[in-house]
């Protein structure tokens, strides 16, 4: 047994997954740092990039939360596993609906179809809190995350704002993203010790920074004001 294994072992008597926790974690740390980065007031950033910080900061708090939660040994009819494991997916359904939002507000430009849209996600939101806390499913998570996704990945696809490079940076972090859905599905691992949720953070690893590579870069102009 090498050192790697040895501290994997000692770690797994104390947390239950222990490499899912601290991927989790390292999620959680960059979209902090990236949501630091969009606030500092001595960047230049545009509107739009004001307007994706909510989205980095949820979604820190959400995988934060999922650190804790792969780290508690005691699942069966355990409160707490059942209170941070809630949290973070209500956490995570906040952060798809300012994805959304940012998504809409930066790139539609139509009135209506903007005010549409806008309440539609609205809407989505209204519809999953109380769903994901009845159901008490990851699949309620998984679904609103799949329609905040499809929708936005559609939005940038047919959008011909500029920078080109930032909408490409931004869907492509998107698209990266659905990998996990078949990563998970599979149970993909390449290690004993790279199982798929390890994997899965990963991916969206790299998901995340992409984003954040887009958003940086976008100079638009926060168009979408006039219209509420």
């Amino acid at each position: 047994m090498n050192l790697f294994d040895k501290i994997t072992l000692h770690l797994k008597q104390h947390l239950a997954e222990p490499l899912s926790s601290l991927s989790d974690v390292l999620l959680a740390l960059c979209a902090f740092y990236f949501y630091y980065r969009l606030q500092q007031k001595n960047q230049s950033a545009s509107k739009n990039q004001d307007l994706w910080s909510p989205f980095f900061l949820f979604f820190g708090v959400s995988t934060f939360l999922g650190g804790i939660a792969h780290s508690i040994l005691l699942r069966e009819d355990n409160p707490k596993y059942d209170l941070v494991w809630i949290s973070m997916q209500f956490f995570s359904g906040i952060a798809v609906y300012f994805a959304q939002i940012a998504c809409i507000r930066s790139e539609i430009n139509n009135s209506v179809l903007h005010k549409c849209l806008l309440r539609l996600a609205r809407i989505q939101l209204i519809l999953f809190i109380p769903l994901v806390f009845y159901f008490f499913h990851f699949l309620v998570v998984a679904l609103n995350s799949a329609v905040g996704l499809i929708e936005i990945c559609l939005i940038y696809s047919i959008s011909t704002s500029k920078p080109k490079i930032s909408r490409q940076l931004i869907n492509g972090g998107f698209l990266i993203s659905f990998l996990t859905v078949f990563v998970n599905i599979k149970k993909i691992h390449l290690t004993a010790w790279l199982n798929h949720n390890d994997l899965s953070h990963l991916i969206m690893l790299m998901s995340l920074i992409l984003i954040y590579q887009g958003v940086k870069k976008s100079n638009q102009q926060f168009k979408s004001s006039h219209y509420e």
